[in-house]
């Protein structure tokens, strides 16, 4: 689904990438008391900040409508993360 403007799946370097930026945002959410114990209930400000930082990195997460990528890995990673670190 993390693919470019062409349909070209990125390369598993960029995704471990994405991936540790992710993670880094969700422990500054965490060290800032906005880190959710699920990605569902994240405060709006918490969401914009995980949206922009993410969408601005790598720009192939806001290929679609409403950053739907970006979130994604929240809905996919986020809980298991949050279960291990916090």
């Amino acid at each position: 689904y993390i693919e470019d403007e062409n349909g070209v799946p990125v390369s598993g370097s960029m995704i471990k990438q994405i991936f540790a930026i992710a993670r880094s945002i969700w422990v500054s959410l965490h060290q800032d008391g906005q880190a959710p114990d699920c990605w569902g209930k994240v405060a709006v400000d918490a969401r914009c900040k995980y949206e922009y930082y993410m969408c601005t990195k790598f720009p192939v997460l806001a290929l679609g409508e409403a950053n739907w990528k970006a979130h994604y890995i929240c809905t996919k990673l986020y809980s298991s993360w949050f279960s291990t670190h916090v």
